[in-house]
Order: structure tokens, then sequence, then C-alpha cells
């Protein structure tokens, strides 16, 4: 019985493939492929765990979770330009980004791909309503010290607006994928800062909504080049999405890092600094260190997304057997 199929692609046009058929377990970008995608779902999967538990259960984490969000610039016009920047992306945008999703991948004649961009979509938002009102809470930790709020995490809108983008990237033709995952991961940084400027959400909480539907992205994408195979592009368009996907990563990673450490800095407290900055009410320093690691966190994550949808395409169009599988040239 056939297994699912590998063929190569030089995304010459819409469909345009090679006849070379073959299981996807035999081809070394197959294997990659599926790996690399299930390896990045459960480590972002573990992420959004790990993020709760520390900032949400622990009294530290709820300490500088407030510190930063009571930190923030409260400058009326620096509110009004995020609010502006948040009701962008609202329900409606939702949708319209859904249609686009399900369109382009029908464009393409490929209906299992529009299935699965809304699989992405639907399954990451309603996998952040499902957390943040139903399974997770956010127990008061603090004694009092700052106003109790209710449960926050994991940001809707961070999670809306992450969705799509991830959606995006599962469906675009290779060639294209470069500039989306740049465009978009800058507009998922943009709104997940933008809910901490406007007091909507915790730093954790932006984090939260980026990694769930990173982690259904690449959840579905594995299953889909387990199940069916994938098209190997041409080295040129590989190349090209290879670095659309370093640069978020690096630039990403390199923002975790050094916000990363000045929030450990922070959380150690050598000055004993940490209960005076709360009876203030905040730090902007400290927001600003939120600030570094909600974008690096965006960046990152679609990066590494990217990184495992390099060199190939999902939902690979059945043809005859042939004898070579190599890409065909760009």
């Amino acid at each position: 019985m056939e297994g699912p199929p590998i063929s190569a692609s030089d995304d010459s046009g819409p469909g345009a493939t090679s006849p070379a058929v073959m299981r996807a377990t035999a081809s070394p970008e197959g294997r990659r492929a599926t790996r690399f995608l299930l390896l990045v779902s459960l480590a972002t999967a573990a992420a959004t765990g790990a993020a709760y538990l520390f900032t949400v259960g622990t009294p530290l984490g709820q300490l500088v979770g407030e510190l930063i969000l009571g930190g923030r610039a409260l400058g009326l016009e620096r509110v009004l330009n995020a609010e502006e920047v948040l009701a962008t992306f609202s329900r409606a945008a939702l949708l319209i980004g859904m249609v686009s999703v399900v369109a382009i991948a029908l464009v393409q004649r490929r209906a299992r791909l529009a299935v699965a961009g809304l699989v992405v979509v639907i399954g990451a938002n309603l996998t952040t309503q499902l957390l943040k009102l139903v399974l997770l809470d956010r127990t008061d930790l603090l004694g009092g010290l700052f106003y109790p709020l209710p449960n926050s995490f994991p940001s809707g809108h961070a999670t809306a607006v992450a969705s799509i983008a991830v959606g995006l990237l599962l469906v675009v033709p290779a060639l294209l994928r470069a500039p989306v995952l740049v465009l978009s991961a800058a507009v998922v940084a943009l709104v997940g800062v933008s809910t901490l400027m406007t007091g909507w959400h915790r730093m954790a909480d932006a984090i939260g909504g980026t990694v769930v539907a990173t982690s259904w992205g690449a959840g579905v994408a594995a299953i889909l080049a387990w199940r069916l195979g994938v098209e190997i592009v041409g080295p040129r368009t590989a190349g090209i999405a290879e670095w659309g996907a370093r640069i978020p990563v690096l630039l990403g990673g390199g923002l975790v890092a050094i916000g990363g450490v000045a929030y450990l800095l922070v959380a150690l407290d050598p000055l004993d600094e940490l209960v005076v900055l709360a009876q203030r009410g905040g730090s902007p320093a400290i927001f600003r260190v939120g600030v570094v690691i909600t974008a690096g966190a965006a960046l990152l994550s679609l990066g590494t997304l990217g990184m495992g949808l390099r060199g190939i395409r999902l939902d690979p169009r059945r043809s005859e057997p042939a004898e070579s599988t190599a890409p065909a040239p760009d």
C-alpha cells in the first residue's frame, strides 16, 4: 500500500511539482520536518505550562509581573496608540484572517491545507479561552500588595493575531514564506507589547498567547508531514525561506537572552528593592524588560516554526512515481 508522498517542486506555479512520489519516512527532509515540528509543538506547549506555573503560581512570579504591569508608561498618547493597534485586530480582523488563510490554500487547490489552517486558528483560540476562563485560575499570593485581578493567562489578543500568522505560514507558497514570516512576527510582537502598554495583560499573558498558537501550528504541521509527506522546494527557495526564519530567530533569541538576564537580576533582588518598587506601584525599568522579553518571545517562537517549515511545503500533490526524488531547480 502506498505511503504518504514526498515530491519535489520548483515553486514555479501554484501547483508545480515533479512526478516524484515516495514515503515521507524514506526522505531525510520528511523525517527532519516531522521530528523538528513535533519538537517545536511539544516545547512551546511545555513553555506555556512553565510560564503559567512560575508567573502565576509563585509569589515571585506574580510580584515581578505586577511590577512590569505597574511600570508601563501612562502617557495618554502612548496608551491611545497601543489601544489603536489592538482595535485593529478585533474579532472582525480575526474572521478576515481566517478567510484569507482558507482562500490562499484553496487558490492553490490544497483543500486539506485549508482545513489545517482553520484547525490551527480555531484550536488555538479555543484553547486560550478554555485555559483562561475554565482550567486556570489566579490566586493572590502577594497578600493584597496589588489589587487582585482575575486570571488573564493566556492573552486572547496575542493568540488571535499569532494564530493567523501561523495559519498563513502553513498555507503560503514557500517562496513567499520568508516575507510573510518576518512581517507577521513583527505584527505579533507589536500586538503583544501593546497589550502590556494598555495594561490589558501581563507579560506572561502575551507570551502565552503566542506560544499556544505556535504549538498548535507546529503540531498540525507535524501531523500533515507524517501522514501526507512533504513537497521539497528548490534549493534557492529553501535558502530564502531559511534566512527568513533565521532573522526572527536570531533577533528574538537575542532579545530573550538580554531580557532574561535582566529579569533574573530583578528576581534575585540583590538590593532588596522589589517590595519598595511594589509599594510605588511598579517600575518603568522593569516594564522595559517585559517589553523586550515579550517582543523577543514572539519573534523567536514564530521564527522557530519557520525553521521547521524551511525547504518544504505541506500537503503535496499525488502523482505518478518516478525514479528521482531530487528537488527540481528553482
